[in-house]
């Protein structure tokens, strides 16, 4: 598709310039939307559980209103009955062109992250996090603010405000595995992550924190084991809050502050 789609945190969604016709969120910020792969299916996600969904390329929305979870839980417990999701909504990301991921803020601090998963397309969704009685698939306590999955793929990465720290499955997140977290120095922010599928080993992250020292711009090329800053090519260090991240083969684009724009083709050098 060649259509220019995006949302914007007064909660509006805009198709090329213009705004988008159907319901709308009523105000609700929102956080994270993607396309489909063959750019048809739109879902955009935000504030209060909020769930946008587009089937014609993002011209109009229609919100949806049946997606549960289960009540917070410290993963000891049993989960209880799924209710409306009203916690924030914060990640989502297409892994083929009917299955995708969503990740929310627990509305409770140092509690599991509830993590939605649709296999429709976006009209039913199920959380596959916490619904397990004593043993959470990603038993994390550092809320997690970002999921990322690789197109085409069983993998799916998430990451958090505990440090960054990262939780990987390669299984459709019917298990996950914990990654080192004290390589990465994200805290109090929205951290982003991002890998393309055509080099899957080159991760990279981004927080909304002015680090001053470009620790909030990071990057990986041994899929996530270690992260490391980027050498500015302005000489530089200092980089301004970094809101999303993008990549696509061997080339990262990261955006923030003051329109600052951040381009990379070999995870090692940044231009700005």
């Amino acid at each position: 598709s060649s259509q220019y789609v995006y949302a914007t945190t007064a909660g509006k969604l805009f198709r090329n310039g213009a705004q988008a016709g159907g319901a709308t969120t009523g105000g609700s910020p929102l956080n994270a939307l993607a396309m489909s792969p063959n750019g048809t299916v739109g879902i955009a996600v935000g504030t209060n559980g909020k769930v946008m969904r587009s089937t014609d390329s993002g011209a109009t929305w229609a919100a949806l209103s049946d997606v549960t979870s289960y009540p917070d839980t410290d993963c000891a417990g049993t989960p209880g009955s799924a209710s409306t999701v009203t916690e924030d909504l914060t990640g989502f990301s297409w892994a083929n062109a009917t299955t995708a991921y969503a990740n929310a803020l627990p509305a409770v601090g140092f509690q599991p992250s509830p993590t939605l998963k649709t296999t429709g397309g976006g009209v039913t969704w199920a959380d596959g996090n916490r619904r397990r009685p004593g043993n959470c698939v990603i038993n994390s306590t550092g809320e997690l603010s970002d999921v990322a999955a690789i197109q085409g793929s069983s993998t799916v990465w998430f990451v958090g405000q505990d440090l960054g720290e990262r939780w990987v499955s390669f299984d459709d997140v019917t298990t996950a595995t914990a990654r080192p977290a004290a390589a990465m120095n994200f805290s109090t922010g929205l951290p982003r992550i991002a890998m393309s599928a055509e080099q899957q080993d080159w991760l990279y992250a981004v927080d909304r924190v002015d680090s001053g020292t470009g620790l909030n711009l990071v990057h990986s090329t041994d899929s996530g084991v270690s992260f490391g800053t980027f050498t500015q090519a302005s000489g530089n260090p200092i980089v301004p809050k970094l809101y999303g991240v993008a990549a696509v083969g061997q080339t990262m684009l990261a955006a923030g502050n003051a329109g600052s724009i951040y381009l990379s083709a070999d995870a090692s050098t940044v231009y700005n």
